[in-house]
C-alpha cells in the first residue's frame, strides 16, 4: 500500500472514530435535555439556554453544525457559547463544596424526600421567601446550563423535567446566596444558603 493511500485510510478511520464519539456524546448528554426543553415548552415554563457546557473540544464544531439542523432550530441553540465548563458552576462548587467525586452532595440539610417536585419547590419558595424570578438550572452530568423562571417551574415541575437518569440538579441565583439541590437517584432535596454553608465549613 502506497503512503498516500495509507494516509487516506488513516484519516477516514479517525473521522469514523470521531463521528462515533460524537454520536455517543449527543445521545447521552444532549438528546435527553432536548426532551426536557420540549416538556418545558409544553408547560409554558419560561427559560433561556445560557450555554452548552462540558463539551469536549474536538466535538464542539460538530455539535454546532448539528444544532443548525432544522429539527433542532426550535431550541435556538446554534448561537450559544460552548464551554468546557462555566465559571458560574466553578464558583458554585467553591461556595458549596462536596467530598464526593461523582455525585453532588454538598453539606446542606435534606429538606424533603419522595415528594412531588412541584410541592417541594412551592414549599421552599413560601417558607424561605424566595422572591427571585429567575435562577440558573443545571443537570450536572449534562450539557446545558439554563436560566428558568423559578415561580413557573415550581408550579409545573415534574419528573420528566428534573429526573434525567438519576442525575443531580442544581438551582441557584447569580449571587450564589441560595442553593437548591435535587438528587434524583435518591429522590431527595437539599436546601441551604451561603451563610449556612460557611457556618458548617467552619465547624468541621
Amino acid at each position: 500500500m502506497n503512503p498516500q493511500k495509507r494516509k487516506t485510510l488513516q484519516q477516514k478511520r479517525e473521522q469514523l472514530q470521531l463521528q462515533l464519539r460524537f454520536d455517543a456524546f449527543v445521545k447521552s448528554y444532549v438528546a435527553p435535555l432536548l426532551e426536557v426543553l420540549g416538556e418545558m415548552q409544553r408547560l409554558d415554563i419560561p427559560y433561556r439556554v445560557v450555554s452548552l457546557r462540558s463539551v469536549p473540544m474536538e466535538l464542539q464544531a460538530m455539535l454546532l453544525e448539528q444544532l443548525r439542523k432544522d429539527s433542532l432550530m426550535e431550541h435556538n441553540l446554534s448561537a450559544l457559547p460552548i464551554e468546557m465548563d462555566t465559571s458560574l458552576l466553578e464558583q458554585l462548587f467553591e461556595v458549596y463544596p462536596t467530598e464526593h467525586t461523582s455525585r453532588y452532595f454538598p453539606e446542606l440539610p435534606v429538606v424533603a424526600m419522595l415528594d412531588t417536585p412541584s410541592a417541594v419547590l412551592q414549599d421552599l419558595i413560601r417558607e424561605q421567601n424566595l422572591s427571585r424570578q429567575y435562577v440558573f438550572m443545571c443537570w450536572l452530568q449534562y450539557a446545558l446550563l439554563l436560566e428558568v423562571d423559578l415561580q413557573q417551574l415550581a408550579k409545573h415541575a415534574n419528573a420528566n423535567i428534573l429526573d434525567i437518569r438519576g442525575d443531580d440538579v442544581v438551582l441557584f441565583p447569580a449571587d450564589l446566596d441560595v442553593l437548591i439541590v435535587y438528587n434524583a437517584f435518591e429522590d431527595q432535596w437539599r436546601f441551604g444558603t451561603m451563610n449556612r454553608c460557611s457556618i458548617i465549613s467552619k465547624t468541621e
